[in-house]
């Protein structure tokens, strides 16, 4: 099934985006609407970039990016740290995880000084 074009995230999209994470993260108890809306929607340091990924009207893919201020070279900068990255197990392959990082990415272009991402 063809993807739809990633698009930001609604209040709407919370409890899709929590199945999602626990499919994608079994045993992380911390994904709950609750915990998603401040990081996306209320987060005293403001609204979050996200990428969300539909097919057929399921979420498959979702990332988040949280704003942070650090400093780069002495001034201080407004930046976004890549956080909640996950495609359905069953949606991976076929460009979508890129999709949606480009997606991100062209949000973040519109003001940020830099967006972060870190493996572990």
């Amino acid at each position: 099934m063809s993807s739809d074009a990633p698009r930001p995230t609604a209040q709407e999209d919370l409890p899709a985006t929590v199945a999602l994470l626990r499919r994608a993260f079994p045993g992380v108890a911390k994904f709950t609407p609750a915990y998603l809306a401040w990081q996306c929607h209320a987060n005293p340091a403001g609204r979050a970039l996200v990428s969300n990924l539909f097919e057929g009207g399921r979420l498959v893919g979702h990332v988040s990016g949280v704003p942070l201020e650090v400093v780069l070279d002495g001034a201080i900068a407004r930046v976004s740290l890549i956080i909640n990255v996950c495609l359905d197990p069953q949606a991976r392959g076929g460009g979508r995880f890129r999709a949606l990082i480009e997606h991100l990415l062209a949000q973040a272009a519109d003001g940020l000084a830099a967006v972060h991402a870190a493996g572990f």
